[in-house]
């Protein structure tokens, strides 16, 4: 009697959909993890990685001499956000646009992320060139005095922030290390026992516009002049003699005679006489008979070193003239 086949077809069946179904539930396993890792993956890249910094610590290169280093501080975290990420696509820019925005700063060359070797801090680098102040500006109306830089652009001078410096110390050359200067907003800064000097400002005065909001420039062909004879004065070794530039004259705007010199320079001696000197006005673009402003200054430049480096021995000096000086 022959046995029948359809118990060993079925158990063949059966041990077919078995297998079968092991291997499904083996691809459908593989196929999570493998979603999973990709997941993973994604996550990881848009966090920037496995153990990717989270918080960005900023510097400013170069930071100037002139520069207080509150002051370097407190413009190295405006650049940042209250919840800067430095795995943030956008960090680059932001920083970039929010410096532009500070008074401080006249341009920003390049801002780059680069890795620490803390592992949760990344490093934001801002190239930047910055405004120095140079000089104070009086307001024409008596009610203040406010500081500039070399293309008149106002500045903060705000009580109790960071600011313009007003004491250096100059520390002079060792070995290979150069002479350098470290600068103090406050008194209160600065170290004990430490000599320092005051940061001196020639003041402008008598700018007829009014002043400006803070970041803009001063207006006014007044303004221009005096920071263009600023400039000159700076460089001079006397620098430190000069008080004041006055162009409240500027144009003949107050005294229209010949005699009336445009602008004046206010000095000091080191007597502590003040005299006055008559520069004049600068000459007009197309051609003029007043002589040049290089040579007016280099008859100052002759004044002073054949007076032994100083002013005080005449109450006025007078440069508007082709002789060699006028003094009173």
């Amino acid at each position: 009697m022959r046995r029948s086949k359809a118990p060993a077809d079925a158990r063949s069946r059966g041990r077919r959909i078995a297998r079968l179904t092991l291997w499904l539930m083996i691809a459908l396993a593989v196929g999570g993890v493998t979603a999973f890792g990709l997941r993973a993956l994604r996550s990881a890249a848009a966090s920037g990685g496995p153990g990717a910094p989270k918080s960005v610590r900023v510097r400013l290169s170069p930071i100037p001499s002139w520069m207080p280093r509150p002051l370097a501080r407190e413009l190295a975290g405006a650049a940042l956000g209250p919840d800067a990420d430095f795995n943030d696509p956008a960090l680059t820019k932001t920083a970039y646009e929010r410096m532009l925005a500070s008074p401080w700063v006249r341009s920003v060359a390049r801002v780059r992320k680069t890795r620490t070797d803390d592992p949760l801090v990344g490093l934001l680098e801002i190239e930047a060139r910055f405004r120095q102040p140079v000089a104070r500006a009086v307001l024409a109306d008596g009610g203040g005095i406010e500081y500039v830089d070399a293309e008149g652009v106002r500045l903060p001078d705000q009580p109790g922030r960071p600011g313009a410096p007003r004491w250096v110390l100059v520390i002079p050359a060792r070995g290979d290390q150069p002479a350098r200067q470290v600068c103090y907003r406050l008194r209160s800064e600065i170290p004990p026992d430490v000599a320092v000097r005051r940061v001196h400002y020639i003041r402008i005065e008598g700018v007829q516009a009014p002043a400006p909001p803070v970041g803009r420039r001063w207006e006014g062909q007044d303004m221009t002049d005096a920071l263009r004879l600023l400039a000159s004065l700076r460089a001079r070794r006397y620098a430190n003699q000069i008080l004041s530039i006055d162009v409240r004259n500027h144009d003949g705007r107050v005294f229209r005679g010949a005699g009336e010199p445009h602008i004046r320079i206010h000095a000091i001696g080191r007597d502590g006489r003040q005299v006055q000197i008559r520069f004049g006005r600068f000459p007009l673009p197309d051609g003029d008979y007043v002589i040049s402003p290089e040579r007016r200054m280099t008859k100052l430049d002759d004044y002073v070193s054949r007076s032994g480096g100083y002013f005080g021995q005449h109450a006025r000096i007078d440069l508007r003239y082709d002789q060699w000086i006028h003094v009173e």
